[in-house]
């Protein structure tokens, strides 16, 4: 016997608008997204430890993951300002500026990734940075 399997629906929402084209009405469709229980945890870390930043590094990603660059960025240099340290938050954060047509503030970010790399003898994520600079 074979069971069909219902998929609960993402934590989305839409509504429909009218507009006008051509004479005929059409709609338009817009999705709100609503925040993730990821985005819901990593605040809350947040609300009890501001500075916890492996907390921090996750918000921006799951801000870049749904599209909130603006709202990345403001993570990111919330992160590098208390963490300078924190080597994937300049590269993270060089490509969201980049998203965002920002290409001299990325080029900045990554330049200081890259001194941030030689602090803390971290090769690796250097030759990342490197190439990204290498790209713009």
């Amino acid at each position: 016997m074979n069971r069909i399997k219902t998929i609960a629906p993402q934590p989305e929402s839409f509504t429909l608008s009218p507009t006008e084209r051509e004479g005929r009405p059409r709609f338009r469709l817009h999705w709100s997204v609503m925040p993730s229980k990821r985005e819901e945890a990593l605040k809350s870390m947040l609300e009890q430890d501001p500075s916890n930043s492996f907390a921090r590094y996750g918000l921006a990603m799951e801000y870049v993951n749904s599209t909130q660059l603006e709202a990345a960025m403001t993570e990111f240099t919330a992160l590098l300002a208390h963490t300078p340290d924190y080597v994937a938050g300049y590269f993270h954060g060089g490509q969201t500026l980049e998203k965002l047509g920002r290409k001299p503030e990325a080029r900045e970010l990554y330049e200081r990734g890259l001194t941030a790399c030689e602090r803390v003898g971290d090769g690796h994520s250097a030759s990342e940075i490197r190439a990204a600079l290498d790209m713009l």
